[in-house]
């Protein structure tokens, strides 16, 4: 995808900034809004200098508190631009709920308290997590100690508004991430409830996500008042950064040959695989260790700690192969991460997660490989995949070793 595609919907004219310290607007009462020198210092101690291309035109609209919708291909800084644009609405002195940050998976909700205890280091904010496998007890000591930001999935964040522990009277921004997901119909009661307990003014929404589906922007007109949109337009999504590889095989007996002798080329590289099921994970995992590979895994209904650990190790890179189920298809950051393998293609009422899947190499504009398995029963699967997003998928060349 090249930047001429974006479409800026409502507000072609919208401003780019391509210094942090520059970006500068009032909020929709005239007052003047910046990115704070603590901030400032948060984002440069973070490692990022310059803004990416989403964030010079996302983060302001924002810090203005404005309605957006952001939709940007995995990797290219949609958590920065949204941590950003809100931690500047932060009031450090007010010691109540002011911004939130709702995702899908607790896993998500780690990773982004991590960038936004990063960002905010300097500022003197309290961020604190919220999600299932947490003690109640442990939520109502963070709010009662002065909770300013809060990260947490929808059915905690329930649960906590149901039983009059979280109050959203001073919220200022609320940030869904991952919105095709959550405004679907697995969290999409739970969403609502959320915003009708939002304060009647004062309050901004943004939505984010890699895809945008024409039936989820239907949807934040419920709740949205003429939002900025920043899109790319659905046939259009690439993730240019990443090459696209698919390798046609018989049937799925031949998938787990075709796998080894990957690695026995490739072994030192680390790589994610995904698969589409529990057992299947369970399964791959139990085969390939052994044959002697150094393999974990990691699906929905394992123990938090566990889960937690599993994905430290990989990001320290002491394990060098993850299989997973599209638990990890979104927004996980793990740097050194090269390759993606689509053991099994997505089920096609779920094609968007290709686009997340791969979207896990080629991070921050460097450059990933994806390489997915196509048997003959795959085929039609495999070909609507391709038309919907206009994607490049070429045929594994004999030599790829050198593309990974």
């Amino acid at each position: 995808m090249s930047e001429s595609q974006v479409v800026f919907e409502t507000t072609p004219d919208l401003q780019e900034y391509t210094d942090f310290e520059k970006m500068e607007t009032a909020d929709v009462g005239g007052n003047p809004i910046y990115i704070s020198d603590h901030l400032l210092q948060g984002i440069w101690g973070y490692g990022w200098e310059k803004p990416s291309f989403i964030q010079q035109k996302g983060i302001v609209p924002i810090m203005s508190g404005k309605d957006v919708i952001i939709q940007a291909q995995s990797g290219t800084g949609k958590t920065g631009t949204y941590s950003i644009g809100m931690l500047s609405r932060i009031d450090p002195k007010l010691k109540k709920v002011q911004g939130m940050i709702i995702l899908n998976t607790k896993e998500l909700a780690n990773q982004v308290l991590t960038v936004i205890n990063a960002l905010s280091s300097k500022m003197g904010v309290n961020a604190n997590r919220f999600m299932g496998n947490i003690e109640i007890s442990e939520d109502v000591r963070n709010i009662r100690s002065g909770c300013q930001i809060v990260v947490g999935t929808p059915g905690r964040i329930c649960d906590l508004l149901n039983k009059g522990i979280l109050n959203l009277d001073n919220l200022r921004t609320l940030i869904i991430d991952e919105a095709d997901t959550l405004l679907s119909k697995g969290f999409r009661q739970n969403i609502e409830q959320i915003c009708k307990a939002l304060p009647k003014t004062g309050c901004s929404i943004a939505i984010i996500s890699a895809t945008m589906p024409e039936q989820i922007l239907e949807i934040t007109t419920l709740f949205m008042i003429e939002p900025i949109k920043i899109l790319v337009q659905t046939d259009k999504v690439q993730v240019d950064a990443i090459l696209q590889f698919y390798v046609k095989l018989k049937n799925d007996e031949w998938k787990f040959a075709t796998l080894c002798d990957f690695y026995e080329k490739i072994n030192k590289t680390q790589s994610i695989i995904f698969v589409n099921s529990t057992h299947r994970c369970q399964k791959l995992t139990d085969d390939l260790r052994d044959r002697g590979y150094a393999v974990t895994c990691l699906y929905g209904n394992m123990k938090m700690e566990d889960r937690v650990k599993i994905m430290d190790d990989f990001r320290k890179g002491n394990s060098k192969i993850l299989i997973t189920t599209d638990l990890l298809a979104r927004g996980i950051d793990i740097q050194s991460l090269g390759l993606v393998i689509n053991y099994d293609l997505p089920p096609l009422n779920e094609r968007e997660n290709y686009i997340h899947r791969i979207g896990r190499a080629g991070r921050f504009g460097k450059h990933g490989c994806a390489i997915s398995f196509v048997t003959q029963d795959d085929e039609n699967k495999f070909n609507e995949l391709v038309k919907h997003f206009s994607l490049n998928i070429k045929s594994l060349p004999k030599d790829y070793s050198k593309y990974i």
